[in-house]
């Protein structure tokens, strides 16, 4: 047979296109199987294309780490710190990774990164958990930065953490607050790192990984993709038993068990408080695998050594809720549940895994005798008692005043209350009018007993209203806003010049009324808020009141100072300059000072200076220490814009109740079935109101020394007694740097306390 030179070609291209074929298959085949032994979890980019199990097999990728073998210390790169694996300070398995971060760089740590399809899929997981033991006998600040997203630009969230010296910390980052910056469902990097650091440290990481909540809960769970955790995975099972402890009014306990900063646990409770003062702890309950039904506390009486009780209205509990906080604009150390309203005593059933704290309440009238009195707290679940601890409350011998020395101004809108108590069916419209009424009332004697003067916006005019002065006097007004124009109403003063002086006679009459009733001292006029520095209005509407009656007060609230060399006599009608907190100027606040203006700070909304707000996402510290913050730069006032802003959410549900990215700005009280319900941080801003009165009464009693010549025998309780009123930088260093340290505030409160009651004894006030 003749074979032709085509087909000979032919013949050739054939073999050669089957050669590479096979080949071509050869190579896809060995990658497949290649690929099927890799941890798809860790790969680099391109390294791995991931293979997606049968629907039956569905299972979840599992971020872990024990440090076990040697593999795992090539997941992390070592960014600015060398790592090796350790059998030092291990808290699962045998070994634990040593980082030793060096100085010299700006963020060095250690740092995990995947791109495309090697990104992890957190969804379903219940957080993001490691133990660190600090190495070192500093504090250490670790931030832990995550990021999602297959390429650039990632999404981020950044969590910090105190990590105690020379312990083991273990730490624990909520997924949902993960979730509130990042798409979990693309998780691609994690970096754990110190800011800067001026020295070397070492530390330990281990037990390190996402973990999938319990088995429990894959069990009634059917839609839940994670798997049963393995052994040797991050899963921790819960605790065989509660604990129970007690816990300071600054601690924020989440229903995780975590705090933010360092807390106060104890398993006794010790407190001090003065005569008509408020005084909190908790009890918290740390649930472990069982169901904990009908839970409460039974308090006892608390007696002294005669037998004698505080009373057994001097005790009260409530429960701790929890409200659901959303990504604001300005940082925060969490995203999901806060601690905040103050629930009404009563029954709870406390689930398998979820802590729960108790808010004990101890009040000691004026009448009180000073000594020990003791007590007992039980925590029952319904008929079984789980824990009971002693109560030891010393009561001081000194009172403080009904009237507060540092004057507030806290807005109450009654306008809004309507909108979470609507109308009942049958209930007619004077009946309703009459009910509303009656809960405004309750909010507002409620802020007086927590030390809030209400601005009220009363009509001098009015009989109603200088009645409702006297009964709230009853309660500790010190002082209140008159008139329905000025800056609680958008500024809503007329705009020409001779409108303007309509309102003359008006005022003229606003004053002497108040003159007559002997409140024009405790009175002013809220003219004006957060307008154009220099606008000329308001040069004219404070001058016609003036003008009016030269002893009406006109207050101002400013983020900035009025100069008054640049804009001579602008300003000089003024007579309370409200500040922004962040724009303190300490040499600006002493220009206007030297004019004869009284000075006032307010807080509105949060920003990212450091300074305290009392939004519901700052540590508790930042409630407490306002008053203090009043007292060290010589201010004689304080204002909130609102207490009850709940226009836009259903305040127990969300803490977003603001159009501005906020969490509970504005919102110091809850709306409870016919009053208010409190919030945890009305009850610490109160604990500071009353920290302020310690320090006046110190103040007070070391002038009277100094006046009856008694100087010269008690220089040294003299000399700590001003030492204590300076309130130095341990405690308060400036508006944006103050300790967040509970014991450490609480052990200065403790030594005013002593010298309070060491002077009452020299001056023979007992």
């Amino acid at each position: 047979m003749k074979i032709s030179k085509d087909n000979v070609i032919l013949v050739l291209v054939g073999i050669i296109i089957g050669i590479f074929l096979t080949a071509f298959s050869g190579i896809v085949l060995y990658k497949v199987v290649k690929s099927s032994g890799q941890p798809a979890r860790y790969a680099e980019p391109g390294q791995v294309k991931e293979k997606k199990p049968p629907k039956a097999e569905k299972k979840f990728k599992v971020f872990y780490l024990s440090f076990e073998k040697s593999s795992d210390i090539d997941v992390f790169q070592g960014d600015g710190a060398s790592l090796e694996i350790s059998k030092a300070h291990v808290s699962h398995g045998k070994h634990s990774l040593m980082a030793r971060i060096q100085p010299g760089s700006d963020y060095p740590g250690l740092l995990w990164e995947v791109y495309g399809s090697a990104v992890q899929n957190w969804t379903g997981t219940k957080d993001f958990h490691f133990d660190v033991y600090n190495n070192n006998e500093d504090n250490i600040k670790l931030d832990v930065k995550f990021k999602s997203g297959r390429d650039y630009p990632k999404k981020s969230y950044t969590y910090s953490v105190d990590l105690e010296p020379l312990r083991m910390n273990s730490v624990s980052i909520p997924i949902e607050s993960i979730a509130g910056s990042c798409d979990i469902t693309q998780m691609s990097y994690t970096k754990l790192f110190v800011q800067s650091p001026q020295k070397e440290f070492v530390l330990y990481f281990d037990n390190m990984g996402v973990r999938q909540g319990t088995k429990t809960d894959e069990d009634t769970d059917t839609d839940n993709d994670a798997v049963a955790p393995q052994v040797g995975s991050s899963a921790v099972a819960l605790k065989e038993k509660e604990e129970i402890f007690a816990a300071s009014s600054l601690d924020r306990v989440f229903q995780d068990g975590r705090t933010l900063v360092k807390p106060s646990f104890s398993q006794n409770i010790v407190l001090s408080l003065a005569k008509n003062e408020y005084e909190s702890f908790q009890i918290v309950v740390s649930n472990g695998r069982n169901e904990l039904k009908d839970s409460a506390l039974d308090i006892s009486e608390f007696v002294n050594d005669q037998g004698v009780s505080l009373g057994k209205d001097a005790v009260s509990w409530r429960r701790v809720g929890y409200v659901l906080t959303k990504k604001p604009y300005y940082p925060v150390k969490l995203i999901g549940l806060w601690p905040d309203p103050l629930l009404p005593e009563g029954k709870v059933t406390i689930e398998p895994g979820l802590t729960q704290p108790f808010w004990v309440t101890v009040y000691a009238s004026k009448d009180t005798a000073p000594g020990i009195y003791k007590g007992t707290v039980r925590v029952v679940s319904g008929a079984t008692v789980l824990k009971e601890l002693p109560v030891s409350v010393k009561v001081e011998n000194f009172v403080l005043p009904l009237e507060s020395s540092l004057k507030t101004a806290f807005d109450f809108y009654p306008h809004i209350t309507s909108l979470r108590y609507p109308r009942k069916e049958n209930e007619s419209n004077d009946m309703y009018a009459s009910r509303i009424a009656e809960i405004n009332e309750k909010f507002i004697i409620n802020m007086l007993k927590h030390r809030m003067d209400p601005v009220l916006n009363i009509d001098p005019a009015s009989r109603e209203d200088l009645g409702k002065v006297d009964n709230y006097r009853r309660y500790g007004l010190n002082n209140f806003s008159i008139g329905k124009r000025g800056g609680t109403f958008n500024n809503n003063w007329p705009s020409t010049d001779e409108e303007i002086e309509k309102l003359f006679p008006l005022y003229r009459e606003y004053g002497e009324i108040l003159k007559s009733n002997n409140i024009l001292q405790d009175s002013y006029i809220y003219t004006w808020d957060e307008s154009k520095m220099n606008d000329p209005q308001v040069e004219k509407v404070s001058s016609m009141i003036h003008r009016a009656y030269p002893g009406l007060k006109n207050m101002v609230c400013y983020h900035g100072f009025w100069d008054p060399v640049k804009n001579p006599g602008w300003g000089k009608d003024i007579d309370i300059w409200c500040f922004g907190i962040d724009d303190y100027n300490e040499a600006k606040v002493k220009t206007l000072l030297g004019l004869g203006m009284e000075m006032w700070m307010y807080i509105s909304g949060p920003g990212s200076s450091g300074s305290p707000n009392l939004a519901i996402d700052f540590d508790s510290m930042d409630y407490r220490i306002v008053p203090w913050l009043c007292w060290k730069y010589d201010l004689k006032g304080f204002l909130y814009w609102c207490v009850n802003w709940w226009p836009l959410v259903d305040p127990y549900v969300s803490a977003a109740n603001t159009k501005w990215e906020q969490n509970g700005n504005g919102l110091l009280f809850y709306p409870g079935e016919n009053g208010p319900v409190d919030s945890l941080r009305a009850e610490v801003y109160r604990d500071g109101m009353e920290d302020y009165e310690y320090l006046v009464l110190l103040r007070q009693r070391v002038a009277e020394l100094r006046s009856k010549g008694m100087e010269a025998h008690n220089q040294e309780l003299i000399n700590r007694a001003d030492d204590l009123l300076r309130v130095d930088k341990t405690l308060v260093g400036s508006m944006n740097s103050f300790t967040k340290d509970g014991p450490v505030l609480m052990e200065r409160r403790r030594k005013i306390a002593e010298a309070i009651e060491e002077a009452g004894r020299v001056l023979g006030h007992e």
